[in-house]
């Protein structure tokens, strides 16, 4: 692996995550792979986006939302053939770290 790519609502980014993926980050870059946060800010892209994924050059996972792994609730990680058109919605995103 080489670039990790994370995308994610804007509604969430606030000091303590950048400081956190900051640390993230360096700590990939220890290792030789690129880390990137996006965050969407387009209500409209936001609008049509419910799952998680885990998407690779092959494969690509639907994976349950954090939320409901802290609750306890039972959930599966699936290999789906669908992917989303995840490389659009990374061109409209905004790099989390410029956003200060």
């Amino acid at each position: 692996m080489k670039t990790i790519k994370i995308l994610m609502s804007d509604d969430k980014v606030d000091d303590k995550l950048k400081n956190s993926f900051k640390d993230f980050k360096q700590e990939f870059r220890n290792n030789n792979v690129i880390c990137e946060l996006g965050a969407i800010s387009d209500n409209k892209i936001k609008s049509v986006i419910h799952d998680r994924w885990l998407i690779s050059a092959d494969s690509c996972f639907n994976v349950p939302s954090t939320d409901i792994l802290a609750r306890g609730q039972y959930s599966e990680i699936k290999k789906t053939p669908n992917k989303p058109p995840f490389e659009k919605w990374w061109n409209e995103s905004t790099d989390i770290i410029s956003m200060e």
